[in-house]
C-alpha cells in the first residue's frame, strides 16, 4: 500500500505516450492552478471525489461515465 497525497502526480510523460489526453489535461490543469496560487500567494483546495452520483449534467456520456457504465452493464 501506498500513501497518496499533494506529492504523487500523473506521470506526463506516459501520459502523452499512450495519448492519455484526457489524464494528461486534468493533470496539467491541475498542476497550473497550483502554480498559479502560488505565484499569487493564495491558499488551492483541490478535491478529488472518489464518486459523484446524480443524474448527468450534460446530454451525451463523457469518457468518465461511458467507464461506469461498461462496469454497470458488464461490457468491460
Amino acid at each position: 500500500d501506498e500513501v497518496v497525497d499533494e506529492s504523487c502526480w500523473s506521470n506526463l510523460d506516459y501520459c502523452k505516450n499512450t495519448k492519455n489526453w484526457y489524464c494528461y489535461g486534468k493533470a496539467v490543469a491541475e498542476k497550473s492552478a497550483w502554480d498559479e496560487a502560488k505565484a499569487r500567494g493564495v491558499d488551492l483546495v483541490v478535491v478529488n471525489p472518489v464518486l459523484v452520483l446524480g443524474p448527468l449534467l450534460q446530454t451525451t456520456m463523457n469518457a468518465s461515465t461511458i467507464h461506469i457504465l461498461k462496469y454497470l452493464t458488464g461490457s468491460a
